[in-house]
């Protein structure tokens, strides 16, 4: 997802647009210490035994 954050912030925006299109729940955002973070989830499918 590297350069969908721009300067001007409306990457944030446009990440969380794109992932309401494909029927993601919005990622988590943290700041702390001068650090910015984005946790996003993800359903993880079990491996199939045959």
């Amino acid at each position: 997802m590297a350069g969908f954050i721009d300067a001007w912030g409306r990457g944030i925006l446009d990440i969380i647009e794109m992932m309401n299109r494909e029927g993601l729940e919005n990622p988590e955002f943290e700041e702390s210490g001068g650090s910015f973070r984005i946790f996003f989830s993800r359903q993880v499918t079990p491996p199939k035994f045959y």
